[in-house]
């Protein structure tokens, strides 16, 4: 097997996410090449090589991105709207107790806090899936 057989062979068991461990033992079984010079040949094909491995990663990352922005959407917007109706609905009653008394302000949302929860985790949720979606993009447009 020469060399640019074995370097397309390590891109792939990479892009198929592969533990690196392993793509060395397998280098270094089909080269017949000692362990360092596998790990040497792996770990540099693997810096050379990133943006061609995560183009081949991409359609994975970015479904796991854009699902995690939808999931957080879902999460962040219902528990805004739990957390909120109370408050619509007592501002629209009459006769209701004033909310802006810090007193019944506070009761409320420590009632409530789960919604906070929510909204917090929701909002982590769409930042941590842009940002994957972006990094996984960059490689997708590089070279």
């Amino acid at each position: 097997m020469d060399e640019t057989e074995l370097r397309a062979h390590i891109v792939r068991r990479l892009a198929q996410g592969v533990p690196e461990n392993d793509v060395i033992l397998e280098v270094s079984r089909r080269a017949g090449i000692p362990w360092p010079e596998a790990e040497a040949l792996v770990s540099d094909t693997a810096a050379y090589e990133e943006p061609a491995i995560s183009r081949r990663q991409f359609p994975l990352l970015a479904l796991l991105s854009v699902t995690s922005v939808i999931g957080g959407l879902v999460l962040a917007g219902s528990s805004t709207i739990a957390f909120l109706s109370p408050l619509l609905a007592a501002r629209a009653s009459r006769g209701a107790p004033d909310l802006l008394d810090p007193a019944i302000l506070l009761l409320w949302v420590t009632t409530h806090l789960e919604y906070l929860g929510g909204i917090v985790l929701g909002a982590a949720m769409i930042a941590g899936g842009l940002f994957g979606l972006g990094k996984a993009g960059v490689y997708l447009f590089a070279r």
